[in-house]
């Protein structure tokens, strides 16, 4: 399979100086999880998603974490726990 079967051949798109809330209501109202930002030539300039919009400071839904966290042992398991909810593994078709 090739991401050409996959892709969204005309996707839903936001300029750059749309806000978030815009870019939000925009990935709702589509359904979508991201969103292809292009400049005025409809040239892609950059990518939303999801997860970009998760756990930010500049839009208040960042998470407090203790710096003593680091010093734990075992704080790869966040990492891995990211990598586990953000990828999907193929069905398997036997």
């Amino acid at each position: 399979m090739l991401a050409k079967d996959i892709m969204t051949s005309d996707p839903v798109t936001v300029g750059p100086g749309q806000t978030i809330a815009d870019v939000i209501r925009c990935m709702a109202g589509h359904h979508v999880s991201g969103i292809p930002v292009v400049g005025p030539d409809r040239k892609l300039i950059g990518i939303v998603t999801e997860g970009d919009l998760l756990h930010r400071a500049e839009i208040g839904t960042a998470t407090e974490r203790s710096s003593m966290l680091a010093f734990l042992p075992g704080s790869g398991r966040l990492a891995s726990k990211y990598v586990r909810s953000h990828t999907r593994v193929p069905s398997r078709t036997s």
